[in-house]
């Protein structure tokens, strides 16, 4: 299905020109079988069938036309037909077969009785049109010559294409009064049984279908009706042709008179189409209501109007012409010929779409003609100055040289015939359209000056100067991207009402579905059809604010944004080179607001990363420059960013000869935020870690002075030893941080004391879960302090470094002083890890006690 839909894109004009030429070939010679091969022969009277005995029919004059044909013959009304040329007359359809076979303006030898006595006369034969079928025929061929210049105006357009669809199957809907009309004498596809049956069955399938297809046209033309959005509704304009086409095929195929059974279906057809034109009109005149503009409002009065008077003339043809004629048909045909007058459908169309630009067809058929007609002109000029110019040559120059010559001159002109072409139409531009010319210049200026802007709103504001005030747009919006969860808000707009609007946009789809129209050679731009499939409800705001024509700006398969258009100033639609030019000029806007978000964002990356090291050179001045020497302890610790700043941190502050305080801590981020933290953590900590004061007594005020500063959403972990030579006991207290580990001898135990995170709490609770513990000192222990960053470390596999192999580490480098230890499982963790990012900050110290 979708290679047939690509190969349908590709080719599209030449599909669409192949089936109009085809079509109109095939509407005419029907056209010629209903006025020339197939109407009904006429001798102005009928015959009532009447049955004499049990088996046998005959037929009675009846409605004999006074002075008409039969009667000037002398055949009244209640005489017996007995035969025709010689053939009995022993029923209708063989009466019938035998008068059709004779032409118009020949006698018919007709044989008749009265009152028990034999009569012979002859018969001016003349010929009926069947109305029904010429008004129809008529009506189909301007149908599909209105349809094919739509069709190519917009070869993509959803309406369009439904339009010239209604056009190929109402010229097969008016097979029924030509190919499938007559009998087998008059009409010769009759006597080709399955060429008969072949374009019997295709007519069955076309007036299935034609019904839902008028219906749906008018459903979204000019507009979307509501009830057409709804799957049922869509779902039964095309499941209801199918049954009908099952039912009439076992109808006309079981059926005993097949002739009687065609003739019944082709009357109920002409009902259901008549039905799916009234409920066309219907649907026209409440999308005529919904409209508010008046200028909008008279191309579709005009057609509106034109189907209510088409409808009229069906319905009076069908059901009043015989009470108004006192007659039937063949006596008094005129009054059945208002029927022709449904011609004024498709002329209205045709009148309101060139006269009015509806679907911009208008422009296409006047471009078309001037531009064609000036290009034939300048041709011709072309032609006669290289004649001349030639003969000219033949006089100077020798008879050897003029052939040269004269190749020399065509040569010239024709490299010189598209550039004047192009200024040819550029002058007949200016001339015809002053509007387009004016807009096109606009543009082009646009897309040079477009460029030399700096900063997006600077961008912006001269997108919305140019296509406000001097395109005169009423209807404008530019739609920008976010960066956010694919928020996509209205910056710059006139006309539209919801100024705050804020969509969610499937970047994704749209950019698939651009891409798929680049395939194609169609149209980037998104129009009421395809928008719908994707912006789902969220179209329903473009629908109700008027907007016929978005237009994505994307690079680098990136949606930056929506430009968004209602109607030109004339009041029609942007189409053809207009829309082409608008596209154009999204694509440098596309450009220009890339080269200032990338202008913007490297700004922005420059003083970010300024920022940063200033951060990095204050974290560096905050943590030890030295390692504070107290005999008894071998100490060495190291952190390690995973961004240029961390939120880790650890400190060693030397309170006497014989007390040190260990800190770590680890802020809930990273980065320069974290930074600021950490910053404040260590001067707090300067402050507060005295030679008095114990650890739990340090952290109470700590989170005291951290809560009422600290972003709710922010908090820090802690742990603080404090080693106490004198005593030869570890103070130790923890807020919320990773376990101290103590290694002796291979074996590695953990101390979890309780206690919350700085900063979630504002003492009450902090307080009195704090939990400080006490630690005897021995000689050979290892005390590590470490930071989540270690265990949680993973490697390409996304596993964890997890604990057990940090105590496999330790426990095998527990005799190894505290740098060597520390060296060590730094190493470990970089193998481990090989390729992947750090993701989180590493900080570990080590405190090894000594003899």
């Amino acid at each position: 299905m979708t290679l047939l839909k690509n190969i349908f894109y590709k080719n599209h004009k030449k599909i669409i020109i192949a089936a109009a030429v085809i079509f109109s070939v095939i509407s005419f010679i029907n056209l010629h079988y209903i006025i020339n091969v197939v109407p009904t022969s006429n001798d102005e009277c009928i015959w009532t069938p009447k049955k004499i005995g049990q088996d046998s029919v005959a037929l009675y004059f009846n409605f004999v036309k006074f002075e008409g044909v039969s009667w000037d013959a002398g055949i009244r009304d209640g005489d017996r037909l007995v035969s025709i040329n010689n053939i009995t007359a022993t029923d209708q359809y063989v009466a019938s077969l035998t008068l059709n076979a004779i032409e118009e303006g020949h006698y018919a030898k007709y044989v008749y009785e009265r009152d028990g006595e034999i009569y012979k006369t002859k018969v001016y034969v003349k010929k009926l049109i069947d109305f029904n079928s010429l008004g129809f025929s008529l009506m189909s061929i301007i149908w599909l010559f209105v349809a094919f210049f739509v069709s190519m105006a917009k070869v993509d357009g959803y309406p369009q294409r439904l339009f010239f669809r209604v056009a190929l199957f109402l010229t097969v809907f008016s097979f029924s009064g030509g190919f499938l009309a007559g009998t087998i004498g008059q009409n010769p596809i009759k006597s080709v049984l399955l060429l008969s049956n072949i374009i019997g069955t295709i007519w069955i399938i076309a007036v299935s279908y034609l019904p839902f297809l008028i219906v749906h046209f008018f459903l979204i033309f000019p507009d979307e009706l509501k009830i057409i959005k709804y799957k049922w509704t869509k779902f039964g304009l095309y499941l209801f042709p199918i049954m009908l086409i099952v039912v009439s095929g076992i109808v006309g195929y079981s059926a005993e008179d097949q002739s009687s059974a065609v003739s019944k279906m082709i009357g109920s057809n002409f009902l259901i189409v008549l039905c799916s034109f009234i409920i066309g009109l219907i649907s026209l005149f409440i999308n005529y209501m919904k409209i508010k503009d008046k200028k909008q409002r008279v191309p579709i009065f005009i057609i509106l109007n034109s189907l209510a008077f088409g409808i009229l003339a069906v319905v009076y043809s069908l059901f009043f012409a015989e009470r108004f004629a006192g007659d039937v048909v063949y006596n008094s045909p005129e009054y059945f010929m208002p029927i022709v007058l449904i011609i004024i459908i498709p002329l209205s169309f045709g009148y309101s779409i060139f006269r009015y630009s509806l679907l911009d067809v208008s422009d296409v058929i006047k471009k078309t003609i001037i531009y064609g007609f000036g290009t034939v002109v300048l041709g011709i000029l072309y032609f006669l100055l290289v004649y001349v110019l030639g003969q000219s040559a033949s006089s100077v120059f020798e008879t050897d040289y003029q052939g040269f010559i004269a190749a020399v001159f065509f040569i010239i002109f024709a490299l010189g015939f598209q550039s004047s072409k192009d200024k040819l139409q550029e002058i007949l531009t200016r001339k015809f359209y002053p509007e387009q010319f004016a807009f096109q210049e606009i543009l082009l200026k646009f897309s040079k000056d477009v460029s030399s802007f700096i900063g997006l709103d600077n961008i912006l504001n001269f997108v919305y100067t140019t296509f406000v005030e001097e395109l005169n747009l009423t209807k404008f919006g530019i739609i920008t991207a976010q960066n956010v969860d694919n928020i996509f808000v209205l910056k710059k707009s006139i006309g539209i009402e919801d100024k705050n609007l804020s969509l969610i946009v499937d970047e994704e789809k749209v950019i698939e579905h651009i891409n798929e129209k680049k395939k194609l050679g169609l149209s980037t731009a998104i129009e009421r059809e395809d928008c719908k499939k994707l912006f789902g409800v969220q179209c329903n705001y473009f629908i109700d604010e008027d907007i016929y024509i978005i237009i994505p700006m994307v690079t680098k398969s990136k949606l930056l944004g929506l430009l968004v258009f209602g109607l030109k100033y004339s009041g029609t639609q942007f189409a053809g080179k207009d829309l082409e030019l608008l596209i154009a000029a999204s694509n440098q806007i596309t450009v220009s607001i890339e080269n200032a978000r990338l202008y913007e964002s490297e700004t922005e990356q420059l003083k970010y990363r300024r920022d940063l090291e200033n951060a990095k050179l204050i974290q560096e001045s905050l943590l030890p420059r030295e390692i504070p020497n107290l005999k008894g302890l071998d100490i060495s610790g190291k952190m390690i960013p995973a961004m240029q700043v961390g939120g880790d941190y650890f400190d060693l502050i030397k309170v006497s000869e014989s007390k040190i305080f260990v800190i770590i801590g680890d802020v809930s981020g990273k980065g320069l935020a974290a930074s600021f933290y950490m910053t404040k953590l260590q001067t707090m900590m300067r402050l507060f870690c005295t030679a008095d004061r114990s650890p739990k007594d340090v952290l109470i005020d700590i989170n005291r002075e951290i809560y009422g500063s600290i972003e709710r959403n922010w908090f820090i972990t802690i742990s603080v030893g404090l080693f106490d030579l004198e005593t030869n006991s570890l103070k130790f207290c923890r807020a919320g941080h990773t376990p101290l580990l103590i290694s002796r001898n291979g074996s590695i135990s953990s101390i979890q004391s309780k206690g919350l995170g700085v900063g979630l709490e504002s003492g009450i609770i902090f307080d009195s879960t704090l939990e400080e513990i006490t630690i005897p000192l021995t000689e050979g222990q290892k005390f590590v302090f470490f930071s989540d960053g270690i265990n949680e470390q993973m490697d390409e596999g996304n596993q964890l470094f997890g604990m057990k192999r940090f105590e496999k580490v330790l426990s095998e480098n527990s005799k190894m002083d505290a740098e060597n230890t520390l060296k060590s499982v730094l190493s470990n963790l970089n193998d481990y890890r090989n390729k992947t990012i750090q993701n989180d900050d590493i900080t570990l110290v080590l405190v090894k006690i000594k003899g």
